[in-house]
């Protein structure tokens, strides 16, 4: 119906009941319900013309670079998200901003893991200091000495294995205390740092018995310090009575 009343000034009035041309950007679709088993398919043409790639490997992911080199997990990972995104009608677009999240938060996590992992020495040691006081350093060393004898060729790999909180083995105090409690209930082997320690304690006792102490001319400095070397290593030593590397 022609409306007479409305003219824009310029003398044209719209023609009655125009029908335009239809757009060929417009999608036109029925909206299934939320319970349809169809849901999927029948929005599949939205996905599509929203940006979902064609099929469930057509997302690309960043490079390599941003995480490092890929293991097995995250290409599984990958390959099970591009199926899990597809179905899901997400667009590359969104896939994309979802990876970097992802990646943010893996970053954020190994970066957490790899600081736990730096002060787990440091930490465990000031634990075990404290449970143990003066006899800590020497503990500790036997442990060690343990692990390293009775090892053999798996005692590397043994320390090396990371626990679930992304700390190294060796690096936890409930297993430094366990190694060295069966230290102490095992026979050293001849020529290891347990003997070396064993060696120190039984001098230090026969000396003190014979009033001495290490400002002694008689004190055997050079022979406590081959030995302390033998259990320690190269690191200096306090020798007064209860004590450890400094």
């Amino acid at each position: 119906m022609q409306d007479d009343g409305n003219d824009d000034g310029s003398g044209h009035r719209p023609a009655a009941y125009r029908n335009d041309e239809p757009n060929p950007n417009m999608l036109s679709f029925e909206v299934p319900h939320d319970d349809d088993e169809n849901w999927t398919e029948k929005l599949g043409p939205v996905f599509d013309r929203l940006g979902r790639p064609k099929k469930p490997n057509g997302y690309k992911w960043s490079s390599d670079d941003e995480l490092g080199d890929l293991n097995d997990d995250d290409r599984t990972y990958r390959d099970f998200m591009g199926r899990a995104f597809w179905e899901a009608g997400i667009s590359a677009k969104q896939a994309a901003r979802l990876e970097r999240a992802q990646i943010e938060h893996l970053k954020t996590y190994r970066d957490a893991q790899s600081a736990k992992r730096a002060k787990a020495t440091e930490l465990t040691r000031a634990e075990l200091t404290k449970e143990w006081g003066a006899a800590a350093a020497a503990r500790i060393s036997k442990a060690n000495s343990l692990l390293t004898d009775y090892g053999g060729r798996d005692a590397k790999t043994l320390s090396g294995l990371t626990l679930a909180d992304g700390t190294p083995l060796a690096s936890n105090a409930a297993f430094v205390r366990l190694l060295a409690n069966v230290a102490e209930a095992t026979p050293s082997k001849a020529g290891s740092a347990g003997s070396a320690l064993e060696q120190i304690e039984k001098m230090k006792s026969e000396l003190t018995r014979k009033g001495l102490d290490p400002s002694s001319p008689r004190w055997p400095h050079e022979e406590l310090d081959r030995l302390y070397r033998k259990a320690y290593g190269s690191d200096p030593l306090d020798q007064s009575f209860g004590g450890g590397p400094r």
